[in-house]
């Protein structure tokens, strides 16, 4: 797309970090050759920070004269060894970069640390529901710590519910999702049970 002009060179540079590339034969063409593919490309490492990728794998399995070829190589093989990678120090070549100028690259080392270990996985927690507590917090910003049966506070009576309570908003804002008020009266008041959403009540 590059080349028949439907995408320029910048946009083609800002992809290329998400653009996975497979060592993978084409029925009908000519296999592909083993120098023309290099390994990060099937990673999510991006082309700015192959040098970098390079050096720390190269590092990892002490090889010290690193060509093209060679470079190649110790990547494919890294992959294949990545508890190899355990033994460096990123921290110090965090700071080597630094001082040669080349930005704060320490997240960007973990990354593709992380990256050569396993290349395109997905590193996100699984999914689990929220509890009751969770869901609260976060529609409120209360904790256990911050709210709790038997804890005084100030609170805007809102409405009786029948024999159950009322509802109340707290000086905080905490309230029940209602937003019809019948009576403003400001006054103390005593949590007596604690819950979900729309369970917390005041007496």
């Amino acid at each position: 797309r590059v080349a028949d002009g439907q995408e320029t060179d910048k946009v083609w540079e800002l992809c290329a970090g998400f653009v996975k590339v497979a060592s993978v034969d084409t029925p009908g063409e000519e296999p592909v050759r083993s120098d023309e593919f290099d390994p990060l490309d099937g990673t999510r490492i991006h082309p700015e920070s192959y040098d970098i990728a390079y050096k720390l794998a190269a590092d990892a399995l002490d090889v010290e004269h690193i060509t093209e070829a060679v470079a190649k190589e110790v990547v494919a093989r890294i992959v294949t060894e990545p508890a190899s990678l355990e033994t460096l120090d990123l921290d110090q070549y965090a700071e080597e970069l630094r001082h040669r100028n080349l930005g704060l690259k320490r997240n960007v080392l973990e990354d593709i640390k992380a990256e050569l270990t396993r290349p395109f996985a997905d590193r996100r927690d699984l999914y689990t529901p929220l509890t009751a507590d969770e869901l609260f917090q976060h529609l409120t910003g209360e904790t256990e710590h911050t709210l709790w049966s038997g804890m005084e506070i100030t609170a805007k009576f809102m409405r009786l519910l029948d024999d159950t309570g009322c509802l109340a908003r707290t000086a905080g804002g905490t309230r029940s999702p209602q937003n019809t008020v019948n009576v403003s009266v400001l006054r103390r008041s005593t949590v007596s049970s604690t819950g979900s959403p729309g369970r917390r009540r005041a007496s």
